[in-house]
């Protein structure tokens, strides 16, 4: 079964310095870096697992509304002004608080980097 791209309504701004407040955002990339761990402490014991996400970065694409999606326009890619000029990648911050509470909330997979993302996104931009 194909999974359907995240998507979402969040304000960003662009590299240009618009803002906007309603934007349909589209997950198109998400990259991560993690380590399982699974542990038992005895043989007859159930396994304990445990995720860790060192670094999580993402790409997404965005209408400036869903008037522009419905209207056929096409989506653009979030570009990200850093200190090495542009980039379409955004590395969420894994510290803040908001983010740590999401991680240790015991969500996984697609749940927990939709979530991060969307968490990612309203700190940046709101």
């Amino acid at each position: 079964m194909e999974e359907k791209t995240h998507s979402f309504i969040s304000a960003v701004e662009d590299e240009f310095g618009g803002r906007h407040p309603d934007a349909l955002i589209g997950v198109l990339r998400v990259h991560k870096t993690t380590q399982e761990l699974k542990e038992s402490k005895d043989i007859d014991g159930a396994y304990r697992r445990d995720t860790h996400v060192s670094r999580f970065g993402y790409e997404i694409s965005f209408w400036n509304s869903t008037g522009m999606r419905a209207a056929g326009k096409r989506s653009r890619p979030l570009i990200n002004d850093t200190e090495g000029g542009y980039n379409k990648v955004l590395i969420a911050d894994l510290d803040h608080p908001e983010i740590v509470s999401i991680i240790d909330s015991g969500v996984t997979g697609d749940e927990l980097d939709n979530k991060i993302i969307e968490a990612d996104i309203s700190r940046r931009f709101s």
